[in-house]
């Protein structure tokens, strides 16, 4: 049995890891003294550049929430350069759930054990709705805010194969295999935002990342069992680079969708452009995706296509500056009048990511259509979190208007695990304009 003495010993040190001061009595009774304002940290806990440790775990972190007041929400508002906003009802705010927006330093306990596609951090995402239904009044000029609040965890040696994708993913309709198949219809998907890569750096500076503009064939190339490509099926409509400018500074490839083998076939299905920038802590980028051309050529491997011309820009807010060309993208055989169909996002973490390895947050906000005009009301945004993960240090919270926050690590938890609304939106004073039949760019194919 474990002796009266052992048992004090063991509830002393616990109490002394939460921060709480612990006065024993002559008759053995336990007189807990909180100390709120001390710093919950493990001696070995990670810090800038530091080596990696176990850590206490979001159970003993869960505990510690329930024994010391609440880590005040840091302060956020509107972007001065932002559309205004309507007024919307808050479901999940940041009184939900819990968050220690990564003032304390914590170990990593699930880094006990082997990062795995069960155990590791998934990618958490939430969806908008609009009136009317993008499906039946498509978009054709999108802007989105996204705001890396904090990322200064990822500044550690052990790192640098990590980091933080957040996507703006959308949909473009197409009449790519009309009258060849029954019950299906098919789209160019992709999607623009950024990624972050972590690694120790001296303090102060930035992290490398990259703005990303990828868009998809609207069919996956056939293989036969030999491996080689089969003749396309009838409706794989290609999304190729398209143009670039004189004082460009992003490159464009043919790239193959992560968990397909395109070496198998000699074939790649989509279209990736990177523009390179440093990125770091409290950073605020928009970004913008709209067409700009329609029956505009282009030319891959030695053929020629035909077909309609996206592209997407990047505008830091930060530190002001010109807003630049992320890359174009040719849509073969696309007809002017399909535009954006779908709108949704998601925020993921690059490499395996064990569930409280480091604490991130973003905040994005949007999206805002321009095009066309004062048509769409955004309603609502539906948020969908892993279903049935094992890491549960997560968390999305709407702050205002159209701003969520996303949060993963550790002494993180959800405000809810189940596909929820977060906000509702009220466009009392909206009036809204006819949906136009068809997009329309001018001559030049300019907005």
């Amino acid at each position: 049995m474990v002796s009266l003495a052992c048992l004090l010993v063991l509830e002393l040190a616990v109490l002394s890891t939460f921060a709480l001061d612990a006065q024993v009595s002559a008759d053995g009774r336990i007189t807990i003294v909180q100390q709120p304002h001390r710093p919950i940290i493990r001696q070995e806990s990670i810090a800038d550049g530091a080596d990696a440790p176990a850590g206490e775990g979001h159970q003993m972190a869960s505990l510690l929430a329930d024994r010391q007041d609440p880590i005040p929400a840091p302060d956020w508002e509107p972007h001065r350069d932002m559309p205004v906003m309507p007024d919307c009802t808050t479901k999940f705010s940041l009184d939900v759930g819990g968050s220690e927006y990564g003032v304390f330093d914590h170990g990593c306990s699930a880094c006990e054990h082997k990062c795995t596609e069960d155990n590791k951090q998934q990618p958490i995402e939430l969806a908008w709705t609009f009136e009317p239904d993008l499906k039946f009044c498509n978009a054709f000029d999108v802007k989105f805010y996204l705001n890396w609040v904090h990322i200064d965890k990822l500044n550690h040696r052990d790192l640098k194969d990590k980091g933080l994708r957040h996507k703006g993913i959308f949909s473009i309709a197409t009449n790519a295999g009309q009258g060849s198949y029954d019950n299906k219809v098919l789209a160019f998907d992709g999607w623009m935002g950024a990624e972050v890569h972590g690694g120790a750096h001296p303090e102060g500076s930035a992290f490398p990342g990259v703005h990303v503009f990828e868009i998809y064939d609207t069919e996956e190339p056939v293989c036969t069992k030999s491996g080689k490509a089969k003749r396309n099926p009838e409706g794989r409509w290609l999304a190729i680079p398209g143009g670039i400018g004189e004082f460009d500074t992003f490159a464009c490839t043919r790239i193959c969708k992560e968990g397909h083998d395109c070496e198998k076939c000699g074939e790649y299905f989509g279209t990736r452009c990177e523009a390179i920038i440093a990125m770091g802590s409290s950073q605020l980028f928009s970004y913008r995706i709209y067409k700009i051309g329609d029956d505009v050529p282009g030319t891959l491997n030695g053929n020629s296509y035909i077909g309609t011309e996206w592209m997407v820009t990047a505008d830091s807010l930060t530190h002001p500056s010109p807003a630049f060309a992320v890359g174009r993208i040719i849509l073969t055989g696309n007809d002017k009048v399909y535009g954006i169909k779908e709108l949704r996002q998601s925020h993921e973490h690059i490499g395996c990511v064990h569930c409280d390895l480091f604490y991130e947050s973003v905040v994005t906000t949007g999206p805002f259509i321009a095009k066309p005009e004062k048509v769409h009301a955004l309603t609502s945004a539906q948020a969908k979190p892993p279903s049935a993960p094992s890491c549960k240090n997560f968390r999305m919270s709407s702050l205002s208007g159209f701003a969520v926050k996303f949060e993963t690590g550790p002494a993180v938890y959800p405000s809810s695990e189940a596909e929820e609304t977060i906000f509702t939106c009220n466009h009392e004073d909206f009036i809204s304009n006819a949906c136009p039949i068809i997009g329309v760019t001018d001559k030049k194919g300019k907005d």
